[in-house]
């Protein structure tokens, strides 16, 4: 039995228009996607970056060697450690982030301790 010279072009029509729906859809799909770089222009602690976060609450947390960054998608916030405050951070040098079921923020820092902070 051989394949018609018809049914073969109707088979190629349909295989196009499948082919150019799905990359319509990718498409689409994509250029809903926005980004944006952040550095220490912005207000970025350092732009050398060891550990992202988001948070329950939407804030993404970035570990620097120069401290703990919160940013709000407008602005950063910029944590320190501070010698004469004894609730701020043990080291400057981020090294890890993570957030736990209660919505603590556990950071890892270069000193070797972790801290849990509430965002």
């Amino acid at each position: 039995m051989t394949y018609s010279d018809s049914a073969w072009r109707r088979g190629s029509w349909l295989s196009l228009l499948i082919g150019l729906l799905s990359f319509a859809a990718s498409a689409q799909t994509s250029s809903s996607l926005t980004f944006r770089t952040l550095t220490a222009a912005q207000g970025l602690s350092e732009n050398s970056v060891y550990g992202i976060v988001q948070d329950r609450q939407g804030f993404l947390w970035f570990g620097t060697q120069d401290g703990l960054s919160r940013y709000d998608g407008v602005e950063f916030r910029v944590f320190r450690n501070d010698p004469q405050h004894a609730g701020s951070l043990s080291s400057n040098f981020i090294l890890s982030l993570a957030e736990d079921k209660q919505g603590q923020l556990w950071v890892g820092t270069g000193g070797a301790d972790s801290a849990a902070i509430t965002p």
